[in-house]
């Protein structure tokens, strides 16, 4: 077992946290794959910095401070969904409510394109043709696309459990 985790935070322009998690690799400098509050506030911001808090942890070490931070810092300014190991969530059922419905809004779109771009290729795959390099590129869009509905639906049954949790009907 390696010691290959950090903990980071995202700061807004102004140099407010609004969101704190762990990784590997890039993914603190990474915009792909975050949830749709995220999402929005960088948009609505501009930008956003990075700060690692601790380096070279093992995953544990990583969830256990990442909790801690959390639970130290005010949740309304968070855009965390999970609030780490501690599993509470700073979003009201207001918030989450809408949050799924974009979330459920943008995997519709998703789950539309991909059929679509998957019939064109797929009838040029099967009589054994060469792919093009355009059509190369949209054998790659399509597998992103595919990760980004995983994302999604991973995102939809967590805010769907906090809902259930606080007996909100959706």
């Amino acid at each position: 077992m390696q010691a290959k985790y950090y903990v980071y935070v995202h700061r807004d322009t102004s140099g407010e946290i609004f969101y704190v998690g762990k990784g590997t690799g890039d993914r603190d400098t990474s915009s792909k794959f975050r949830n749709t509050l995220w999402d929005r506030k960088v948009k609505q911001d501009g930008n956003f910095w990075v700060e690692r808090i601790a380096d070279n942890l093992f995953e544990d070490q990583a969830l256990q401070l990442e909790a801690k931070l959390l639970a130290s810092l005010d949740s309304k300014n968070l855009v965390n969904i999970k609030r780490g190991t501690a599993s509470e969530y700073p979003s009201s059922s207001e918030e989450l409510l809408f949050l799924l419905k974009e979330i459920q809004e943008e995997k519709s779109k998703l789950a539309l394109s991909v059929p679509e771009e998957l019939l064109i290729l797929s009838g040029k795959i099967k009589t054994g043709k060469k792919l093009t390099a355009q059509e190369k590129e949209l054998f790659k869009s399509i597998r992103y696309k595919k990760k980004e509905l995983k994302v999604l639906e991973k995102q939809e049954k967590v805010v769907k459990k906090v809902l259930t949790k606080r007996k909100v009907i959706f």
